[in-house]
């Protein structure tokens, strides 16, 4: 279940956690296990940098994901 936090004051989004998917697999996409209903025990959290005052967006480093492999 993916869960949103918002801001009590202005209604911001400020952050978010969901299952961690990319758990289930290896690093080549493969599955880790046999069970296709498996639901991941561990969880993503993500912030929302908008937020951050002052924020330098150049000295912020993005990796680009395919979706299923370099998780």
């Amino acid at each position: 279940m993916h869960q949103h936090y918002f801001c009590g004051t202005c209604g911001m989004q400020t952050w978010g956690e969901s299952p961690d998917w990319s758990s289930l697999y290896n690093d080549d996409g493969t599955p880790k296990g046999d069970d296709p209903k498996a639901i991941p025990a561990t969880r993503k959290q993500a912030i929302n940098l908008r937020l951050v005052d002052d924020l330098d967006w150049s000295r912020i480093e993005v990796t680009q994901l395919d979706g299923r492999i370099g998780w």
